[in-house]
């Protein structure tokens, strides 16, 4: 869980950097397009490892495969916290996508 939530602050360490870039791509200063879609791409792979993390944690057992699981089926459910990690995700794969079409249409 400790990985999770560091790949969750590289994540949104790097999205805050992309829309700085971004912001400064409508100023027209050259070469900032192509950075904020590496930002991007960076940040999209480091949330979706935050998530991918958090699944398998859940279906993971403690102490070798005959220990307990970490979290029970049916004590334990996906929280709105994930549904925002993934909707995150969701938003930032779009704006993966209209990178890609700004950059090949300039």
């Amino acid at each position: 869980m400790v990985a999770a939530f560091v790949f969750t602050v590289y994540g949104l360490i790097l999205c805050i950097a992309s829309v700085v870039v971004g912001i400064l791509s409508l100023l027209t200063i050259p070469g900032t397009l192509c950075v904020s879609f590496i930002l991007t791409i960076l940040s999209v792979t480091f949330i979706l490892i935050v998530w991918a993390i958090l699944v398998a944690v859940r279906f993971s057992r403690m102490c070798e495969e005959d220990g307990i699981q970490y979290a029970p089926k049916g004590d334990a459910s996906y929280s709105s916290g994930f549904a925002l990690i993934v909707t995150a995700w969701c938003l930032a794969v779009v704006n993966l996508l209209l990178l890609i079409i700004l950059l090949f249409c300039m």
